[in-house]
């Protein structure tokens, strides 16, 4: 009798414990889409403000969204590289994220390509690699 009891509360505690390691080592789900709009560029006194919309469709908000971007001249030569954090990108919101292209006249940049992302949060670099999309209205933004 006394085995019976030992080995039934033997299986429910791993039972219990796989449960839960199962629970914990579920990967954080990725946004649906991740789009960043490229809205408005102007000039300021020894730089250039980009106003960037960003609309996170999916269930998670991201703490950390850090970028590397690189801006192209009018004649295709690489101007300047940026990093630049975003977060933070609630779930399910529209934001608004303005930063400074520092010592870059707004004339000069051309293009702006999103090199990379350097970090993401709660995410991974490629689930949210995979779930960005982009577009413009100012110069062009690409990937």
């Amino acid at each position: 009798m006394r085995v019976t009891t030992i080995r039934r509360t033997f299986r429910a505690v791993s039972t219990l414990a796989a449960a839960m390691l199962v629970a914990t080592a579920a990967p954080a789900q990725s946004p649906a889409t991740l789009s960043l709009e490229l809205n408005k560029m102007e000039r300021l006194d020894g730089a250039c403000r980009a106003y960037l919309v960003i609309v996170n469709e999916g269930g998670v908000g991201l703490d950390s969204f850090d970028v590397d971007l690189v801006t192209f001249e009018p004649s295709g030569v690489i101007g300047s590289r940026f990093r630049v954090e975003l977060a933070p990108v609630p779930s399910g919101r529209t934001v608004v994220k303005s930063f400074d292209f520092e010592g870059v006249d707004c004339n000069a940049i051309h293009r702006v390509l999103l090199n990379d992302v350097v970090h993401c949060a709660p995410l991974d670099r490629d689930q949210c690699l995979a779930a960005i999309e982009l577009s413009t209205l100012s110069v062009e933004f690409f990937q």
